[in-house]
């Protein structure tokens, strides 16, 4: 008995400092927070990570210090490089998305969709094309997308579903609408999504225009119930489309 009762009490002692992982910004205090190599301030620094970056995490609950992960774009007139960095951040300075209220998420995301927009606004206005400043702008443009962009999408979808919050939808639609290049799979699927658990309040928000709707179509080919499809043709007609 008591060989079970010891083998029951380590159970759980191993449970209670399991480890747990995740994506997650940071919290912002001086504006950045430092990687290092090991696990305190006297190890080497190895990248910084700004406000509205997104990483991932990994931590066992009694640790002081993450193991984070994350990609950046170095921009260097058209020679620049696209790498992932890894090492240990103080856990007072992380604030996982699956531990925030849905008030600091619409705020963190919202940061994230922000700085989207001007990386597609940025590419939007430049003509030359063919210099290396833009070549870095296009690499920066399309590391943020995919690699923090993308990564809160779905954090994004469940807090919508479950809030119908009109205003960061909107900021989510004025991202996919500006943006020429890179509106891919991942986002449209977001629209698809949101379209699947608020399917009259979606399409009561998303722009009238008929170039975004064919975006929200897109979304939702996935769909398999009837009753949705009929409801979107019913609202594509209902608008001359």
């Amino acid at each position: 008995m008591n060989v079970l009762r010891t083998f029951v009490l380590l159970l759980f002692s191993v449970g209670a400092i399991a480890q747990q992982s995740g994506i997650a910004v940071i919290e912002e205090g001086d504006g950045n927070v430092t990687i290092h190599s090991g696990r305190g301030n006297q190890f080497p620094k190895v990248e910084t990570i700004n406000n509205a970056e997104v990483f991932s995490y990994e931590a066992a609950e009694e640790d002081d210090w993450w193991k984070v992960s994350f990609w950046k774009f170095q921009g260097a007139y058209g020679t620049g490089i696209t790498k992932e960095y890894h090492g240990f951040v103080l856990a007072n300075r992380i604030m996982p998305f699956a531990s925030m209220s849905d008030k600091q998420r619409k705020i963190e995301l919202g940061k994230i969709f922000n700085r989207e927009l001007r990386h597609a606004k940025d590419l939007n206005k430049r003509a030359d094309e063919n210099s290396l400043e833009y070549r870095d702008l296009v690499s920066n443009a399309k590391v943020y997308h995919t690699y923090h962009f993308e990564q809160v999408l779905e954090v994004f979808t469940d807090l919508v579903c479950r809030t119908r919050d009109k205003e960061l939808f909107r900021l989510f639609n004025k991202v996919m609408g500006i943006e020429e290049d890179y509106v891919d799979y991942t986002s449209l699927k977001a629209l698809g999504t949101i379209y699947q658990c608020q399917p009259d309040w979606a399409l009561e928000n998303i722009p009238k225009t008929e170039e975004f709707f064919a975006e929200f179509e897109e979304g939702c080919k996935e769909i398999e119930d009837e009753a949705l499809r009929e409801k979107l043709n019913s609202f594509k007609t209902d608008n001359g489309w």
